[in-house]
């Protein structure tokens, strides 16, 4: 089964907004490390081969 950000990538989403699971996780780096996992498989599965990661904002 794939995950709604897996569904979304393939479906040519531009940008996944991920909180929840991350704030809500017992191990959050873990959380994290699932999430772009799941980004990769929908990347590698999709037509679309670009990706872009957005830096943070300055503080």
């Amino acid at each position: 089964m794939q995950s709604p950000r897996c569904i979304a990538i393939r479906g040519g989403a531009d940008y996944v907004v991920v909180g929840s699971p991350i704030w809500r996780a017992a191990e959050p780096i873990r959380a994290v490390r699932e999430i772009t996992d799941d980004i990769e498989r929908g990347l590698r599965n999709s037509p679309r081969r670009t990706f872009e990661i957005l830096n943070p904002r300055p503080v």
